[in-house]
C-alpha cells in the first residue's frame, strides 16, 4: 500500500520550478521568536479590536496549518505546497530572503488532477511536528481516476525541502466528477483521521466494507489501529457521510465534521450539514440528511433548503476571542462566509453583530494556530484575524 519516491521522482522541488509565488501581504501582528508561536504572551480579550487582515494572496488554498514554530503551510488546489516563515528571521536571513519581508517558498508540486472537485485537498501537520517534520496532504492523482491518496512527505530541518514523500494509504475513488471528501485531521489519540466522500456512489456510505462516504482513522504511518469500532482490519471511524469537507477536533476531543447535502444528481439541492461525529455512529446518508432523518444520527446544524456548501471547520479555544470561546466556526462556499454556532447547532449571538455569522472570505478552510489567532481562505487568498 505504501510506496517511498525519493526527492525528484514524484515530488518536485521549489529548485527545479519556475512559478510565480503567492505574494505575502501582511504578517500576525508581530514577529514572533523562534519557536516560540506557542508561548507569545496573549492577553484575554473580548473579541479582537480589528477585522481580518489579509495575508497571502494565493490560487485555491484549498488547506491550511500553523506550526508552532511560526511556519504557516498551505496547499493550492492545483498541486503545490507553500511554507510561508513568521518566525523572527536570523541576521543571514534579514540580509537575504527578508529583506522585503516574508516570503512564500514552494515546498513540493505534486502532479494532480483538478477535474470535477479533485485537487490537492487536505493538509494536516504530524503533532510533534517540531521534532518530527511530516506533512500530510491528500492527493488526487493525475495518473489514475479510481483512487486518491495520502502522502506523508519528510520536510527538512528549514522546512522548505522535502527528503522523502510516502504514499501511506490508497483510497477508493472512481471517474465520477465529485464527492472526494480531502480532509486531514489528527486527533487528540495521536491518529490520523482522514474525510472521503462517497464518490457518487451512495449506497457505498453505510456500507462499512466500502471506504467512500466516511471518516476513516489511521496510524501516522498509515497502518490501521487495532481498535476501530468495525473490527481490527477497518480504517472505518464513522459511516454515512455524503462529501465531508472539514474535519476538527475541540479541545475536549469531540470530532466535527462539515457534510455537503444534496445537489440534484442524488435529491433536492439542500440540507449541508454539521455533524458532531462519535466513533462508529452512523450519519444518515443517503436515506436522510438535514431535517429529513429517518435513520441515523441527524446533524446539529443544516442549512434547510439552502445550499452553503460548509467546507472547512474550527472549533475556536481561544484568549483571542474570549466571546466565541467554545463556538464551532466553519466556512462556507456558496456565501464566503464564517458561520458560527454552539455546540447544539444555534447561532452564537455573543460578540457578533449578526448571529451566528462572522467575517467573509471564509470559503475553503479555517484553523486556529498556536498564537491562538485564527485563520483561513477563500479562491483568491488566506487572511488572519486577532
Amino acid at each position: 500500500m505504501a510506496a517511498l519516491f525519493l526527492v525528484g521522482a514524484l515530488v518536485l522541488v521549489a529548485c527545479s520550478q519556475s512559478v510565480t509565488p503567492p505574494e505575502v501581504v501582511g504578517a500576525p501582528e508581530g514577529m514572533v521568536p523562534p519557536g516560540d508561536m506557542q508561548f507569545e504572551e496573549i492577553g484575554t480579550q473580548w473579541m479582537p479590536p480589528e477585522g481580518p487582515r489579509l495575508l497571502v494572496k494565493a490560487n485555491f488554498p484549498t488547506a491550511i496549518a500553523v506550526s508552532t514554530q511560526g511556519e504557516l503551510f498551505f496547499v493550492e488546489r492545483a498541486g503545490r505546497l507553500w511554507k510561508v516563515d513568521f518566525q523572527s528571521p536570523s541576521e543571514e536571513d534579514v540580509a537575504s530572503r527578508y529583506q522585503d519581508g516574508p516570503r512564500a517558498t514552494l515546498v513540493a508540486d505534486i502532479p494532480v488532477s483538478t477535474a470535477g472537485e479533485r485537487g490537492l485537498l487536505g493538509l494536516a501537520l504530524h503533532p510533534d511536528f517540531e521534532h518530527r517534520r511530516f506533512v500530510y496532504v491528500f492527493v488526487s492523482p493525475r495518473d489514475t481516476n479510481e483512487v486518491a491518496r495520502v502522502h506523508r512527505l519528510l520536510l527538512d530541518d528549514k522546512g522548505t525541502s522535502v527528503l522523502a514523500d510516502e504514499v501511506i494509504i490508497e483510497l477508493p475513488s472512481s471517474d465520477a466528477c465529485c464527492h472526494k471528501g480531502g480532509r486531514l485531521a489528527f486527533g487528540p489519540d495521536g491518529k490520523l483521521y482522514v474525510a472521503l466522500g462517497d464518490g457518487l456512489v451512495p449506497p457505498a456510505s453505510p456500507d462499512i466494507h466500502d471506504l467512500r462516504g466516511k471518516v476513516l482513522r489511521y496510524e501516522p504511518d498509515g497502518s490501521v489501529p487495532s481498535d476501530g469500532p468495525f473490527g481490527p482490519s477497518s480504517p472505518v471511524w464513522a459511516t454515512g457521510l455524503r462529501n465531508p469537507f472539514g474535519l476538527n477536533f475541540s479541545a475536549e476531543g469531540e470530532a466535527y465534521a462539515t457534510d455537503n447535502g444534496p445537489s440534484g444528481m442524488d435529491g433536492p439541492p439542500c440540507c449541508d450539514e454539521l455533524n458532531r461525529l462519535k466513533r462508529g455512529e452512523f450519519y444518515g446518508w443517503p436515506n436522510s440528511f438535514g431535517p429529513h432523518y429517518r435513520e441515523g444520527v441527524p446533524p446539529i446544524w443544516h442549512s434547510g433548503e439552502r445550499v452553503v456548501v460548509p467546507t472547512g471547520v474550527q472549533v475556536i479555544s481561544s484568549r483571542r476571542f474570549a466571546a466565541l470561546d467554545g463556538a464551532v466556526a466553519f466556512c462556507t462556499f456558496i456565501d464566503s462566509r464564517m458561520y458560527i454556532v454552539d455546540r447544539d447547532g444555534k447561532d452564537w449571538t455573543e460578540g457578533l453583530s449578526e448571529p451566528g455569522r462572522g467575517p467573509e472570505g471564509c470559503a475553503l478552510d479555517i484553523t486556529q494556530g498556536p498564537d491562538e489567532r485564527l485563520y483561513f481562505s477563500d479562491t483568491e487568498a488566506i487572511y488572519v484575524w486577532g
